[in-house]
């Protein structure tokens, strides 16, 4: 384990001025630490923690977690769950309340559910997006989803030109970890 002072002098050689921390463990504890070590480290820009989006108390708990600054969106390990699992109307309902509190929300998932967060993309047009590390494409495996993959990234780029549209929700990408994923890269 690496903890912010073996980052900080990392950063500092590169010229780099900050960092995010990203959810590991699907915890509010782990949460909790990561905005504790934001608030001591100037270097950490923002955390992107978990919480329970299936929680009763989830409204209470975003409002908890909108007074810390650092503490900038959510994620849920998806890439662990079926397919279909971002098409619960219990999940996509508690992706709605991150927008009202201007929370992001990390997508973490593989090339084989992209369909699904396309239609979770399109059922929260307030709500902003990050798709990490690129949806983990197969480069190494060059397998025949990449196919899939690459109609999906077509189709979130096309859909820049229709940001001005209230009808389109803002997404980013996480290019983190590409290399390290597929080592023959």
């Amino acid at each position: 384990d690496f903890l912010p002072e073996d980052l900080k002098p990392i950063l500092e050689k590169n010229q780099i001025d900050g960092s995010v921390l990203v959810q590991v463990n699907q915890t509010e504890e782990e949460t909790v630490y990561f905005n504790s070590l934001a608030e001591q480290n100037d270097f950490i820009k923002g955390v992107v923690g978990w919480t329970n989006l299936f929680s009763k108390d989830l409204d209470e708990n975003l409002e908890k977690y909108s007074k810390f600054p650092k503490i900038k969106g959510f994620r849920h390990i998806v890439q662990g769950e079926p397919i279909g699992f971002m098409q619960n109307p219990e999940f996509i309902s508690g992706i709605h309340q991150l927008a009202k509190y201007n929370f992001t929300y990390d997508i973490l998932i593989y090339p084989t559910q992209l369909k699904d967060a396309k239609f979770l993309i399109k059922s929260c047009p307030d709500n902003k997006f990050i798709i990490d590390h690129l949806a983990k494409p197969y480069i190494k495996e060059q397998k025949s989803r990449s196919l899939l993959f690459c109609s999906f990234i077509l189709y979130l780029l096309s859909s820049l030109f229709f940001l001005l549209s209230p009808q389109i929700p803002i997404f980013f990408f996480r290019f983190s970890s590409i290399a390290s994923r597929n080592s023959s890269v």
